[in-house]
Parts: structure tokens; C-alpha cells; sequence
């Protein structure tokens, strides 16, 4: 009966490492930066906003996109750190430069919004997409709002682009 049980046991072991080597599981130890955002969403989970930016710029720094992307929305949104558009504005080129969809719904609503750059629906759509061809919902519903609102000749030389 003893060896019968230790069987049992190495086999649930041996499962349960097995579901360890997920192909989800080997990305999340091999993204750059993984550890330290998750350290920052940690951070971010319990408001210490300061901490979040440490370790998210850390992270981003190593190449994490979506680190990247939060670092540039708490520079967007001045949490643990004083707003700071051109920096917000770097930080998601740089998620966005990864393909980051995110960070390109991100950029095309501070156009849109004139939020730290002058207002230029041209960009705020190039932007936006961008972010809807990768499958960005918010995107899609903003470009038809802006084509909705903009008169036809306006929308059609900011589609164009």
C-alpha cells in the first residue's frame, strides 16, 4: 500500500510539473522584464504608485511592452510621479514600436484629446488604426465616432494617411 501511494504521489508530482512547462508558462519566465512588472503590478494593485513606476521602468528598460505601457500611463496620469506628458508620450512609442495595441490606442487619444500635443485628428487616426488592426475595440468605436463627426472631406485625408 506504501509503494502504491508513493507512486500516486511522484505521478501528481510529476503532472503537476509537467503543467509548470506550459508553452504560457515558459513565456512568462522568459519575457524580458516579467519579473519586475510583476513586481509593479503588484505595486500598483495596492496604490503604492511610486513603487509601480520603479519597477515598471525597470521592467521597460529590459523591453517589456506592456511595462512600457504603464509606465507611460502613470507618467499620463501623474501617479507616483508628476504628470509628465513627453514622457508619457515616449514611454508608449516605445510599447507601440512592439506592437503593443494598447499603447497605440493610447498615443491616438492624446492626439485626439490634445492632451500634452497640440490636437491632430491625423495622427489620433493613424493611431487608432493601427490599434484596431491588432484588435482593439476602443480603437475601432473611436475611429467610427471621428468618421462619424468629421466632415467627409476631413475624414478622407485622415484616412488616407
Amino acid at each position: 500500500m506504501k509503494k502504491f501511494i508513493t507512486v500516486k504521489l511522484w505521478g501528481l508530482c510529476l503532472v503537476i510539473g509537467l503543467l509548470s512547462w506550459s508553452p504560457a508558462a515558459l513565456w512568462a519566465q522568459t519575457t524580458p522584464g516579467s519579473a519586475e512588472r510583476a513586481k509593479g503590478e503588484k505595486a500598483f494593485a495596492a496604490k503604492n504608485y511610486a513603487q509601480a513606476m520603479i519597477w515598471c521602468r525597470k521592467s521597460g528598460n529590459l523591453g517589456n511592452a506592456v511595462a512600457q505601457r504603464e509606465v507611460g500611463y502613470l507618467y499620463e496620469r501623474g501617479l507616483g510621479t508628476p504628470t509628465n506628458y513627453p514622457k508619457a508620450m515616449k514611454w508608449y512609442q516605445k510599447a507601440a514600436d512592439q506592437g503593443d495595441a494598447n499603447a497605440e490606442f493610447n498615443l491616438g487619444s492624446m492626439y485626439d484629446s490634445a492632451e500634452g500635443v497640440p490636437k491632430n485628428f491625423d495622427q489620433a487616426v493613424f493611431w487608432y488604426k493601427k490599434a484596431a488592426a491588432l484588435g482593439n475595440q476602443p480603437a475601432q468605436k473611436r475611429l467610427d465616432t471621428i468618421q462619424f463627426l468629421l466632415n467627409s472631406d476631413n475624414w478622407k485625408g485622415a484616412v488616407a494617411k
